[in-house]
């Protein structure tokens, strides 16, 4: 699932890529665009690979985890674990994924019909690069793992050592602020552009909230993903202003 929405952005970035007329505050430029996109799409699959050969926990290290050797703004983490809360910040992240396809329903982007996906495609790749590259070098234990609730199959996967820094939080985080600045940038408006910020925050924001129950990442797992997230959300707009 975490290359298909941005392939699916990458098809339509090829569908529309002759067709764009300048009707927007941003523009794409080529050749550029496809070195880029192909960079992007390299280190996503070097990440890939490198997130692939991680190791799980031997069930010795399992037994020898103490949560008193987390700091102390961390370790609450350690008593949370909840299937629920994992699930609904999936839905969460899913469906933050094709928030910036929402912008097409502006006539000014039908008719520059470039300019989202292909920004779009950058902002995500580059979040799901760094999140696969940082995963693969990283080994931070999740803190389920030193929760007695949590199973012990899931310990020992590979998945078990991959907490820094929370993909979900980074990711949801890209797509809102993408699409938040996108939209803000193209229909000004004073009186509504904070609430359509705040929605933005509150996305990426509620994500973290429901890892942290999971058990899934620590709070600065999830700080580190919404700093990181939220920068690449802006900066691509901010590139391909004109």
């Amino acid at each position: 699932m975490k290359f298909v929405i941005p392939f699916l952005y990458l098809l339509l970035f090829f569908r529309a890529l002759p067709q764009g007329l300048a009707q927007t505050p941003f523009q794409v430029r080529t050749p550029q665009e496809y070195f880029i996109g192909g960079g992007l799409l390299g280190l996503n699959f070097g990440g890939n690979a490198l997130y692939r050969h991680k190791q799980g926990l031997s069930e010795e290290t399992i037994a020898s985890l103490n949560h008193n050797s987390i700091n102390k703004f961390d370790r609450s983490a350690t008593h949370q674990y909840s299937v629920s809360a994992a699930h609904w910040s999936d839905r969460f992240l899913l469906t933050s994924l094709f928030l910036p396809a929402a912008l097409m329903a502006g006539t000014e982007f039908r008719k520059d019909s470039l300019v989202v996906p292909v920004m779009a495609i950058e902002s995500i790749l580059l979040t799901a690069a760094e999140v696969q590259l940082v995963k693969g070098l990283v080994k931070r234990i999740r803190p389920f793992a030193y929760n007695s609730r949590a199973p012990l199959s899931a310990k020992k996967e590979a998945d078990a050592t991959a907490s820094f820094f929370s993909g979900h939080t980074a990711l949801t985080a890209t797509t809102a602020m993408f699409t938040a600045a996108v939209y803000t940038q193209t229909h000004p408006n004073r009186t509504r552009d904070p609430w359509i910020w705040a929605g933005a925050a509150a996305l990426p924001l509620t994500t973290g909230y429901l890892r942290y129950r999971a058990g899934k990442h620590f709070p600065s797992d999830i700080l580190a993903g919404l700093i990181i997230g939220s920068l690449n959300g802006l900066l691509i707009p901010y590139i391909h202003k004109r």
